[in-house]
């Protein structure tokens, strides 16, 4: 990892949080356990590297749960950078209580009838280590898709289950990748309902943006993290309102997207243009 992301991981906290001290001996020991893993994964995998930039990015971030909760929304590329973003967070985040991201329940132990729970659970048991909850929910259908639909409210489902997440309030986050599923390739997949509906039932919630980029030349990757935006002021709604998924309508929920998408894409692009030729 790169000097500065160091530095933020193993500081005594700064100036706008408070001492390290008064966070409890608990959180300060799951932060060193959150270190020590992304230490022993970046041997094997890719070095990580946060520019100054995302690091004023993401004390911006940590400041705003020492008060209340936060939504961050990721790109997905390799089946490992969940695992290296929960860490990360984990790590430099001092005013963190709880971080909490969905996982099919039929992954979170390992089991005949789904092989892919074989490779699943260990990770699962990884971030559970740094202090991350793993929200179990169920899909509704074969594919995928499902889990971040909004028509369907049942207990297990992603929107309802990270919406109670997020009502415990100050110092409580949870993560969630609106393309639903890895995407190899360049630029973004159509975001699935879920962050929309999510945020519109949160309509005050703060959202930060995150970003992956690979770069394969040098084994590194790069962690990109925009500004902590609240999406219904941008789009000009009113935040005390509140609603309910089934209440919810299409173009509020698509606008809502929109500007989701249009915060990534331009944090990626703004660092691809910065890289040099491979």
């Amino acid at each position: 990892m790169n000097p500065e992301l160091r530095s933020a991981m193993l500081g005594q906290g700064d100036a706008e949080t408070g001492k390290e001290s008064d966070r409890g001996l608990i959180n300060y020991l799951l932060r060193m356990s959150a270190v020590g893993l992304l230490r022993l994964v970046e041997r094997v995998k890719y070095q990580v590297e946060v520019s100054p930039e995302s690091l004023a990015n993401l004390r911006a971030a940590n400041g705003i749960l020492g008060s209340e909760a936060l939504i961050a929304y990721a790109n997905h590329k390799k089946f490992i950078d969940a695992a290296y973003i929960i860490l990360v967070l984990r790590a430099v985040f001092s005013n963190l209580k709880a971080a909490g991201v969905p996982m099919a329940e039929k992954y979170t132990q390992p089991n005949l009838q789904h092989p892919m729970s074989v490779l699943f659970a260990p990770l699962a048991q990884l971030v559970k280590s740094a202090g991350v909850e793993l929200l179990p929910t169920h899909q509704e259908g074969v594919t995928i898709k499902n889990l971040f639909g909004h028509k369907k409210d049942s207990s297990g489902n992603v929107v309802r289950v990270l919406g109670q997440f997020i009502n415990k309030g100050r110092g409580h986050l949870v993560g969630i990748n609106p393309e639903s599923r890895r995407n190899p390739d360049a630029g973004l997949l159509p975001f699935r309902n879920g962050l929309a509906v999510l945020i519109a039932n949160n309509p005050d919630v703060k959202v930060l943006p995150i970003g992956f980029i690979y770069v394969e030349t040098t084994k590194t990757m790069q962690i990109l993290v925009g500004e902590p935006f609240i999406p219904v002021v941008e789009l000009g709604g009113d935040t005390n309102a509140q609603s309910s998924s089934d209440q919810v309508d299409k173009d509020t929920i698509a606008e809502i997207t929109a500007l989701c998408r249009v915060k990534l894409e331009s944090l990626l692009e703004s660092a691809e243009e910065s890289q040099p030729g491979e």
